[in-house]
């Protein structure tokens, strides 16, 4: 299984999507980059990361599409930086099985111990 979180998850979702031998994805609060680029220059170190990683890392529902790993979408409830839509979107979008369960947290705090 593979699991990222955050702007990590995305990262792993990508992996995924170009290797079906992954047997399983779990997503923790996967960033919708595409949102952070309005939020001005203090994301600047986020766009050049993607730039070297390419224009599919800013578009994980493209991604998705292409994704038939099960995937397990955790999403912070709380969440300020991507809204739980995110998670459902990026569901909506999924090619495969997946699931999205939110959790009573905040995208930066500590993860309930029954969410992992």
């Amino acid at each position: 299984a593979l699991w990222g979180r955050s702007t990590g998850a995305v990262a792993a979702l990508q992996y995924a999507a170009k290797d079906p031998s992954v047997a399983a994805l779990v997503m923790d609060s996967p960033s919708d980059l595409t949102s952070l680029a309005p939020m001005g220059p203090i994301f600047s170190p986020v766009s050049n990361f993607c730039q070297l990683l390419g224009t599919s890392f800013l578009q994980p529902l493209e991604v998705a599409k292409s994704c038939f790993v099960p995937g397990f979408i955790l999403h912070a409830a709380e969440d300020r930086m991507n809204p739980s839509d995110c998670a459902n979107n990026l569901r909506s979008n999924y090619a495969g099985e997946a699931q999205v369960l939110l959790m009573p947290c905040s995208h930066d705090s500590r993860r309930p111990g029954w969410a992992l």
